[in-house]
């Protein structure tokens, strides 16, 4: 599908991997998620990200464990990342 494609080029292309190849966990919460947040490796991430925006009709924020880096995919379609100095 193209939402898959654009989705993994925009991590590609945003500099992302650059962060992801780090041996780090990669945090997930989403709008309704007040109580938990799912840790992942970075392996799926690609994948994961897929998943969520196919299954789960929210927003979703992803980010390591020192919020250094946040990536941020609307329900409305948008994707920002971004890197805290």
């Amino acid at each position: 599908m193209q939402v898959d494609f654009d989705v993994k080029e925009f991590i590609k292309d945003s500099g992302l991997y650059e962060f992801l190849n780090k041996k780090d966990k990669i945090y997930y919460i989403n709008d309704s998620s007040l109580d938990f947040a799912v840790s992942l490796e970075p392996k799926i991430f690609p994948e994961f990200v897929v998943y969520v925006i196919h299954n789960i009709p929210q927003h979703h924020y992803f980010f390591d464990e020192s919020a250094k880096w946040c990536l941020a995919i609307t329900s409305e379609g948008y994707i920002d990342f971004g890197v805290r100095n």
